[in-house]
């Protein structure tokens, strides 16, 4: 899901939607979940499965099984890092990471995606930070994100030690050419991702 469409979609006019959110996804993303055996695959390969409320597999299958809106205020589609394992590894070919870009957009659209969820508001600063400057800065990204978190002051000391791994940066600028916002939506970039030209 791109900064574009979530901006886009939260400034437009909320809607409902009366139909399944699984039908819902197919026209939004063309994913249908309707083949899934439950084999479980999508969920055994996750790397993030752990800090989910909800498992891909059991996603998956509650979708099946026509989940309606109240569905999408779950927090596991926001932390889906779009690895693509699930999609790779499903034995019918349901393309799941796009099943969970779905769902995220759906949640904007529906006003489920709670302003005030941390994992909500870091995840649309980081693809608001991609689209402002074409590349990932960390230092601004978690300068920017600090006021979600609460007690962020006594985490500097991590911050510290990330700098000193050399795991964090002073460095970074905005893409050479880069077009900004529009980049992500349309996919038409002239940046050279290699390329910066500085704060």
């Amino acid at each position: 899901m791109s900064a574009a469409e979530v901006s886009s979609s939260s400034a437009g006019a909320r809607r409902t939607p009366e139909v399944p959110v699984a039908e819902e996804l197919l026209r939004l993303r063309g994913v249908d979940v309707r083949p899934c055996t439950e084999c479980g695959a999508c969920s055994e390969v996750c790397p993030v499965v752990f800090a989910m409320d909800v498992p891909p597999a059991e996603l998956i299958t509650r979708l099946k099984g026509g989940a309606g809106q109240d569905f999408l205020v779950h927090v596991s589609p926001w932390l889906c890092t779009d690895c693509r394992r699930c999609s790779e590894t499903c034995p019918v070919h349901i393309d799941v990471a796009r099943a969970m870009e779905g769902l995220r957009l759906l949640a904007h659209e529906t006003a489920q995606a709670s302003a005030e969820d941390p994992v909500v508001r870091f995840h649309e600063t980081f693809l608001d930070e991609i689209a402002q400057r074409g590349r990932l800065h960390e230092l601004r990204l978690l300068w920017r994100f600090r006021r979600q978190v609460p007690g962020w002051r006594s985490r500097l000391g991590l911050v510290t030690m990330l700098l000193g791994k050399g795991k964090l940066s002073f460095g970074g600028g905005r893409c050479r050419r880069w077009p900004g916002p529009k980049a992500l939506h349309t996919g038409a970039s002239g940046a050279q991702p290699g390329e910066g030209e500085g704060r």
